[in-house]
């Protein structure tokens, strides 16, 4: 039952169900109707010097009501996706972005905000309760291969109870059989570390960056193809960054394929590339923010690098991360549970870190960490687990978590 809490000791292969249950702000969200064009607002006037000129410009009025409804419309959802009505824009590696974008037969070619979105996708402004959908299987590119489509930079807001949804319809699918739709850096996965990066990600922006938005949830999504040379810059060599927002969800996404070149030397922290970079320092920023059903998977790359997860844990459960060198740093931590830690190894400079799971500082009060299972940790790692509580005079809850193999 996808709809239940996953029970403890019950961990899913990489292709485990999707989490589809709804939460909080999910529940039961519409968009109020949008004013068609009108040619005067109630109480105006328009003097007219004939008949004739009449005609004219009503015609005028009509033809310019229709090209602006028709270039802004939006399409009707697909079942499954948790936006509904006629609030749905649709995008696919064989879109062009001067279709309409209101169907799975004319989507465009990017989403707003991506790199070279134009013509309609560039004049659409996303608001609250709009979809954006994306066809699986096919594939967006930061340097080589098309579409080009990154960096993507995501500054739009949803509301509470009716958020922007940006993932897909699994019943629409290029190929055979569904597959996440991929963004990609282009760098070939490695199980070593490389000579040099084809293209190297070290001051690159981040795959998609959503700042300081609210009520967003990106779902289902598949990020490969990182390499980075030299230390990155916070919010560089990172698949997602989303800082200062409140209420926005990742879920279901997939993130792997990742490498660097050779240390040069112990505390270079050339490990410090990030697969999700999240909002730091105290304060309500990541409040409400969760992060759901996500697998944080090195197994593809040499496994003993990256952060999983640097930044925003108000609220992550149910994730698997795996075959990394630090499992997750956290800020804010308000609730982590039911989740998998396995495979964690020391890094490469011995300086980073190299934790299954720290907390850096906890909601004020009223904090939960529970029913996660951590295994197959490297004997000299710094830490396996450190928590802090919010307050010195808060009551937090740590329970029925399970540690072995360590």
């Amino acid at each position: 039952d996808r709809h239940r809490p996953m029970p403890f000791g019950t961990y899913f292969p990489p292709d485990y169900p999707r989490y589809t249950g709804t939460r909080g702000f999910l529940a039961g969200f519409g968009q109020a109707g949008r004013r068609p064009g009108v040619l005067a607002e109630r109480g105006e006037s328009i003097t007219m010097g004939s008949k004739g000129s009449m005609r004219y410009l009503l015609g005028v009025a009509a033809l310019m009501a229709f090209c602006c409804s028709f270039a802004h419309a939006q399409g009707a959802c697909p079942a499954g996706v948790p936006v509904t009505g006629n609030n749905c824009y649709f995008i696919a590696a064989n879109g062009a972005d001067t279709n309409n974008g209101t169907s799975e037969s004319t989507p465009w070619l990017h989403a707003p905000g991506m790199t070279n979105c134009a013509n309609i996708c560039a004049g659409v402004t996303p608001s609250a309760g709009t979809g954006f959908i994306f066809r699986g299987g096919d594939t967006w590119h930061a340097s080589t291969g098309s579409p080009v489509g990154l960096p993507w930079a995501w500054r739009w807001s949803g509301s509470s109870g009716s958020p922007i949804y940006i993932g897909v319809d699994q019943t629409w699918y290029a190929g055979s059989s569904w597959a996440r739709p991929v963004l990609t850096y282009d760098n070939p996965p490695s199980a070593t570390q490389v000579a040099s990066c084809a293209y190297d990600d070290s001051t690159s922006a981040a795959a998609i960056t959503l700042n300081t938005v609210h009520y967003v949830q990106l779902d289902d999504f598949e990020f490969t193809g990182m390499c980075h040379s030299t230390q990155p810059a916070f919010g560089h060599a990172t698949y997602i960054n989303w800082i200062g927002g409140t209420y926005n969800t990742l879920s279901n996404n997939y993130f792997h394929g990742w490498t660097h070149t050779a240390c040069v030397s112990e505390g270079t922290y050339c490990d410090t590339a990030r697969a999700i970079t999240g909002s730091t320092g105290a304060g309500s920023q990541g409040q409400g923010d969760v992060q759901v059903g996500n697998l944080i998977d090195g197994s593809d790359a040499d496994g003993v690098s990256m952060f999983a997860v640097y930044g925003d844990c108000y609220d992550f459960h149910q994730n698997i991360v795996r075959y990394v060198s630090n499992g997750a740093v956290c800020e804010n931590r308000h609730t982590v549970h039911d989740n998998l830690f396995e495979h964690i190894s020391l890094s490469y400079d011995h300086a980073s870190h190299a934790n299954v799971y720290e907390d850096v500082r906890a909601w004020a009060s009223g904090n939960f960490f529970y029913n996660n299972l951590i295994r197959d940790v490297a004997a000299t790692n710094n830490f396996g687990v450190w928590l802090k509580t919010g307050t010195d005079t808060s009551t937090d809850w740590i329970y029925n978590n399970v540690f072995y193999s360590l």
